[in-house]
């Protein structure tokens, strides 16, 4: 699998060549596994119930990133991830620490 070039390769056959020991870090974009996937790394379904309860919280007053994080349901680590695309894209505003849609 060594001669594939390098450029993007359906994540089915990323997978494959990893269990060969071959390194494709390139999602294709194209298969069933990474169209499940939102952008931010989370499953699509998951990124949006994250995103629900982030939006939830923040739409009665703003909050501190702390203090959202622990209002969220689920695992820290996918809140966080959320939140963070969230603030990447935009979609939430931080002035002074303080959290706001």
């Amino acid at each position: 699998f060594a001669f594939l070039p390098c450029f993007k390769i359906p994540l089915k056959i990323s997978m494959l060549l990893r269990y060969f020991g071959e390194k494709n870090e390139h999602n294709c974009g194209l298969c069933d596994v990474c169209l499940s996937k939102h952008h931010s790394g989370m499953k699509l379904g998951e990124f949006q119930e994250m995103e629900n309860q982030i939006r939830e919280q923040l739409e009665t007053s703003p909050l501190s990133a702390a203090t959202l994080l622990n209002r969220i349901n689920g695992e820290r680590e996918k809140a966080e991830r959320g939140l963070s695309y969230l603030l990447s894209e935009e979609i939430i505003q931080s002035n002074d620490g303080i959290l706001s849609l």
